[in-house]
């Protein structure tokens, strides 16, 4: 089922962030519609970046882009494999900036 909307003028290739509204004209449907796709535009690509996995797997960055969403288990130093986080298991995550600076580490416990 369709929608009667006046205009549908979003291109994503133009990659606007945002609709400027004009003091004294007429506001119209397709003034909101544009700004609707570029949310979903921008909402979608936060997603994707945050929960896809990249294609090159040398460069998975969590637990689960390692194992594939559990799909492919991680074997550890003393042999035994893993797929998912379990309870008592310990987490560090430390980064390293440009130039060999540390931002310091963190650890932390499931629990």
């Amino acid at each position: 089922m369709g929608a009667d909307v006046s205009r549908v003028r979003f291109d994503p290739l133009r990659d606007f962030a945002g609709v400027v509204l004009q003091q004294g004209r007429l506001l119209l449907d397709g003034d909101f519609n544009e700004y609707v796709a570029l949310l979903d535009r921008r909402l979608r690509a936060e997603t994707v970046d945050l929960t896809s996995f990249g294609p090159d797997p040398d460069q998975a960055g969590s637990l689960i882009e390692l194992t594939r969403a559990g799909a492919e288990p991680l074997t550890l130093p003393d042999g035994t494999t893993r797929a998912w986080l379990g309870d008592g298991d310990e987490i560090v995550i430390s980064a390293v900036a440009a130039g060999g600076i540390s931002l310091g580490e963190v650890v932390g416990r499931v629990v």
